[in-house]
């Protein structure tokens, strides 16, 4: 018949490919996190004032930046093994019905 599912599809995605993502997603967060705002040395004046203040807003938004990376990282990693451990239940359940 056209145009019907099966009764126990096997759980569409790849596993291994959202784990890759993860692991890039923490090296982007990694080398993210590195990153120091460079120095101004011993300028002093209003404008190296509100430059080091931009410098500290720059250097926190990446750290938050860095942890969002991370927290997604951890969701794809969870989604994964959710994955993998839905498909492997799949492919038990086809073998018993052979």
């Amino acid at each position: 018949m056209f145009g019907v599912e099966p009764a126990d599809p096997c759980p569409e995605g790849d596993p291994a490919q959202i784990a890759e993502l993860a692991a890039t997603l923490r090296r982007i967060a990694g080398a993210a996190a590195s990153v120091r705002p460079p120095s101004l040395g011993r300028w002093e004046s209003g404008a190296a004032q509100a430059a080091r203040g931009q410098l500290r807003g720059v250097g926190a938004a990446t750290g938050r930046a860095a942890d969002s990376l991370r927290s997604c990282a951890a969701a794809l990693d969870h989604a994964a093994h959710d994955l993998e451990s839905r498909r492997q239940a799949w492919r038990r359940r086809q073998e018993e019905t052979r």
